[in-house]
């Protein structure tokens, strides 16, 4: 017969030492009352039972009232105070407490079987996102095809492409640092987006981003990142490297230089309407659900 393994109760953040005095004084009364074959005995052995679960019934709904009427208060007073350890606090119960759940070191392979070999599990997990980050584009699709499915192709020659290539100014530099978010998390050198709001440290990258603009290289320490995997929902398999969708961090001083270029070149599109009107993807201020609700109300009036 197959050993039952009986998954252990995670402890309730509300539950004391008073809570399990009491409890053990439950199950062994339950055992009293289960043991004494004697009817009349039975039936005072219940009633001392029944006495002792009210009674910690009783304690353990107080605590719990007790323990949530202070996480209430504790949230109303940081709502108007620090806002950083108020969303913490937030995201320690509820939705945001469940994702804090570790993921498990063991993974299934393709046969089938699960393992919790150290090593393999890394393999696995290794593979799995080096397969989906390095795929290789196998399409063989001529040019002339791709040119043919064209809808839109704007005229870019002499629309003012100098102003792409023009040195990058401090005032960039600056807009892109006051952009930073602050309290977030760092890549792989561990530099924080505070220290970049420090005013002195503006003419040091002002320097570094047009030493990289201009000769084509960054530091290769941009080209690494931190890959935190989320699961993609709470039903996939938790052993499936492929049911997590991988946040990559990268280092804060990369995605300042990465802004001051995508906000060049979104001027330098606005200006020129370099992208047909009707895009709304990879936009701000757009969003590809205004083009669905379209498609839903035009297929809904043709069925009519």
């Amino acid at each position: 017969m197959d050993k039952v393994i009986k998954k252990r109760r995670t402890k309730k953040p509300w539950w004391s030492d008073q809570l399990t005095v009491l409890w053990n004084k439950v199950c062994e009364a339950e055992k009293d009352m289960l043991k004494c074959k004697i009817t009349s005995r039975k039936r005072e052995f219940r009633s001392v039972f029944i006495m002792k679960r009210k009674n910690f019934d009783r304690e353990a709904q107080r605590a719990k009232r007790h323990y949530w009427r202070n996480k209430v208060l504790r949230i109303d007073e940081l709502e108007s105070g620090n806002q950083r350890e108020f969303w913490k606090e937030i995201g320690r119960i509820g939705v945001g407490q469940e994702r804090r759940k570790l993921i498990p070191m063991e993974v299934q392979l393709q046969n089938g079987e699960i393992t919790n070999d150290k090593d393999s599990v890394l393999s696995e997990w290794k593979n799995a996102f080096y397969d989906l980050l390095n795929a290789n584009d196998d399409s063989n699709t001529p040019e002339t095809s791709i040119d043919s499915q064209r809808i839109y192709e704007p005229d870019i020659e002499c629309r003012g492409l100098h102003e792409l290539n023009d040195e990058i100014s401090i005032d960039e530099v600056q807009r892109a640092v006051r952009s930073l978010k602050m309290n977030k998390a760092v890549g792989v050198d561990e530099i924080p987006a505070e220290l970049f709001k420090n005013v002195t440290v503006i003419p040091l990258l002002h320097k570094l981003f047009n030493k990289c603009f201009f000769t084509g290289i960054i530091p290769e320490i941009w080209a690494k990142g931190i890959i935190h995997p989320i699961p993609k929902s709470s039903t996939g398999n938790a052993r499936d490297p492929m049911n997590y969708r991988g946040i990559t961090l990268v280092p804060v001083c990369y995605k300042l230089y990465c802004h001051v270029l995508n906000n060049r070149l979104n001027a330098w599109e606005s200006e020129n309407n370099i992208l047909c009107d009707v895009q709304n993807g990879f936009r701000n201020g757009r969003s590809t659900i205004d083009h669905v609700t379209s498609l839903n109300i035009n297929y809904r009036n043709q069925k009519v």
